[in-house]
């Protein structure tokens, strides 16, 4: 079974991921991951090591930039990390 998920928030993240590191896909196929456009370090670490497409929407980038910075210079460093997925 092949999981889609639209999801937002770390707590929301760390839970897909649990999910899919407990019960993975069939060998060859993989999980997608949607609009996963700000995530904490430790959450990219344990998404490369899964086989999972992450969908980065960057046509929000810009919507997300106001309230993103609030959150300060730390956090927002991993605001669409491109490089990182």
């Amino acid at each position: 079974m092949m999981l889609l998920m639209f999801i937002c928030g770390d707590r929301a993240i760390e839970m897909v991921l649990d999910a899919i590191e407990k019960y993975p896909v069939v060998k060859g196929k993989h999980d997608r991951l949607i609009h996963i456009s700000l995530l904490r370090p430790d959450l990219i670490e344990r998404i490369a090591k899964l086989p999972v497409i992450c969908d980065i929407q960057p046509t929000f980038l810009t919507s997300d930039m106001p309230w993103v910075e609030e959150l300060g210079s730390d956090r927002a460093q991993y605001l669409y990390p491109f490089k990182n997925f």
